[in-house]
C-alpha cells in the first residue's frame, strides 16, 4: 500500500514520462511510435523537501495520480542459487 510522501499538485501531462530523482521530481518526453527520436532533455518539475534523502533500498518513490509524490515499500527479492 502507497503511502503520500509529499503533497506536489502537480498537473500531469501524457506526453511526458515523470520520475524522482536526486530530491526531484523530472520528466522526459515520451517516445511516440513512427516519429524519430532527437534525444529528449529532462526537465525538473518540481523540488521536494529540502535535506531529506530519499531511501530507494528500501522505498519506491512515484507520482501518483493526484499528481502528488507517493512512496511504497520495495518487495523482497527472491535469491537465486
Amino acid at each position: 500500500m502507497a503511502k503520500l510522501y509529499a503533497k506536489t499538485g502537480i498537473k500531469r501531462d501524457n506526453d511526458r514520462m515523470y520520475f524522482i530523482k536526486g530530491g526531484a521530481v523530472w520528466s522526459v518526453k515520451r517516445k511516440k511510435p513512427g516519429v524519430r527520436a532527437k534525444g529528449s532533455k529532462r526537465e525538473e518539475v518540481k523540488f521536494l523537501k529540502k535535506g531529506e534523502k530519499l531511501d530507494y533500498s528500501t522505498h519506491i518513490y512515484f507520482l501518483d495520480k493526484k499528481g502528488d509524490v507517493a512512496m511504497a515499500k520495495r518487495p523482497k527479492r527472491k535469491k537465486s542459487r
